[in-house]
């Protein structure tokens, strides 16, 4: 019984750390890091928000492929290629960058602060 509780004690410690860690080999720039980047062919820009959301308030250079499509679109994505991605949710851009990650993306990069840095900017 013990070693159960053990077990399972490392499982929920482990599946904590997890959430709160960053993806590793992700990078995070500014948006003056990126804004005059935006027709750089090395990079492709993604707003991971949905369809509604990037019509409603659409930010110029990126492509928008939400979220819960990104894994079906995930072959439009050149793989040498930078992603660079942007969301309202910082949770949002940290699943899709641990998505392409596994996926063997090497180049991915989140704008930091999201869309309100990016919109301030």
């Amino acid at each position: 019984m013990e070693n159960i509780i053990v077990v399972l004690f490392a499982v929920i410690f482990y599946l904590l750390l997890k959430r709160i860690m960053p993806v590793i080999g992700v990078k995070h720039k500014t948006p003056s890091e990126l804004r005059d980047r935006l027709k750089d062919k090395g990079k492709q820009f993604i707003d991971l928000r949905s369809t509604e959301a990037s019509k409603q308030n659409p930010v110029r250079g990126f492509e928008n492929v939400p979220l819960n499509e990104l894994s079906a679109n995930v072959q439009k994505l050149e793989r040498g290629n930078e992603i660079v991605l942007i969301s309202n949710n910082k949770r949002e851009m940290k699943k899709a960058s641990a998505k392409l990650k596994r996926r063997g993306f090497r180049y991915v990069t989140t704008v930091r602060g999201g869309i309100q840095s990016w919109n301030q900017s």
